[in-house]
């Protein structure tokens, strides 16, 4: 799931650079309950774990 999550936040700062008139995201970030670290990943998104995020 954190594959295809990853996959989808890329192909939409690809739409958002192809567009022209809108600005891409800054940070792509995948929230996911089953790592216990965060990472960067080769493609650029980060994937963190919830309970990293304070309330």
């Amino acid at each position: 799931m954190i594959d295809e999550a990853a996959k989808n936040l890329v192909r939409l700062q690809k739409f958002f650079i192809a567009d022209g008139n809108a600005r891409p995201p800054s940070v792509l970030c995948v929230i996911c309950g089953m790592t216990s670290f965060a990472y960067r990943r080769s493609d650029g998104a980060y994937v963190v774990p919830i309970t990293s995020l304070k309330p």
